[in-house]
């Protein structure tokens, strides 16, 4: 059962839940919950009387209130009903399927997703006149970077949290936010037999609708390594502090060529660094620096809009190269 996000029910005064002349409904009375009809919303009244006020179809969705009325899906259509059930509006979106449902709101619309790791969304206006099929916007796909870089720094068991980073690749939608992270990664476990030693460890991490999701694999390759050769990897948390900067400034979208479908933005790959020998280099925050070859980079690149200079190692042609230099 889906965690619904919780800003998704809109605060409203009591006196917004009744018609003209009907007695006032309390907003804390209406709950979702299954019945013989399938999921709906329903009310319970003060004297503990349940009122069915519309059927939401055979799977959960999160109770969506707005200006006293509330919002749902059923496949190929956005359905919104006022506080008595008796005025039901439908707006038909026949490209929307069924299991969508409303993962975010603004003050301009509803943004109706098919499945939690969407990249896409249905944005419908409000008056329920138009749909159309965009990005999930920026600002609804932020990812709390301390919290994630802490999980995995826990669940790697690294002594004194020492993790490098060997290699990286960041997939990002076309407004350059994160959805899908790998890493391989450097974890120091302590002196074996007096050696230090590192264990070899794969990070995913697949951005949701309910938030990151990350998965390990544990390479069980433990490594001696001297700390002149872990060195010349960035630390997890540099990296993190890096590819959060990236994603807070919005560097893919505002040095896009063209109209983007994706980006890549990847560390330690010896195809894209070596084409990207001779592209401009930029901050990590998106200004233009002087390239210093004892910084760390990672290196951004663009999926369809630009002119294509490379093709990656799974066979994705990109360009509009640019290397952002880590502080």
């Amino acid at each position: 059962m889906r965690r619904f996000l919780s800003f998704l029910l809109t605060a409203v005064l009591a006196l917004s839940l009744c018609s003209c002349g009907s007695p006032s409904r309390n907003a804390d009375n209406y709950y979702v919950d299954e019945t013989a009809n399938g999921w709906c919303i329903l009310y319970k009244d003060e004297d503990g009387t349940v009122e069915e006020i519309a059927v939401m179809g055979d799977y959960r969705q999160p109770m969506v209130l707005d200006q006293g009325r509330f919002y749902f899906t059923q496949p190929g259509a956005l359905l919104s009903v006022n506080a008595d059930g008796k005025d039901l509006q439908k707006l038909s979106i026949p490209d929307m399927p069924a299991g969508s449902y409303i993962a975010y709101m603004d003050e301009e619309g509803f943004y109706c997703v098919a499945e939690d790791a969407a990249t896409t969304c249905w944005q419908v206006d409000k008056a329920m006149k138009t749909a159309e099929k965009v990005t999930i916007p920026h600002k609804f796909r932020t990812i709390d970077y301390p919290a994630l870089l802490a999980q995995i720094v826990k669940d790697s068991g690294a002594v004194d949290n020492d993790i490098r980073v060997t290699n990286a690749r960041a997939e990002l939608d076309s407004n350059g936010s994160l959805t899908q992270l790998g890493l391989e990664l450097l974890v120091y476990i302590g002196e074996v037999s007096y050696t230090p030693t590192w264990n070899h460890i794969g990070v995913s991490v697949t951005v949701t609708v309910q938030g990151p999701q990350v998965t390990y694999t544990d390479h069980n390759l433990p490594l001696s390594l001297g700390e002149d050769t872990v060195q010349q990897n960035i630390s997890l948390q540099d990296f993190f502090a890096a590819l959060q900067k990236a994603d807070t400034a919005e560097v893919a979208a505002k040095h896009a060529d063209g109209t983007a479908d994706a980006f890549f933005l990847v560390y330690a790959d010896e195809d894209f660094a070596y084409n990207a020998a001779n592209a401009p280099t930029l901050t990590v925050t998106g200004e233009a620096t002087e390239r210093n070859d004892d910084a760390f980079h990672l290196i951004l690149a663009q999926v369809g809009g630009t002119k294509e200079v490379m093709t990656d190692r799974r066979g994705t042609p990109c360009g509009n190269l640019l290397v952002l230099q880590a502080d």
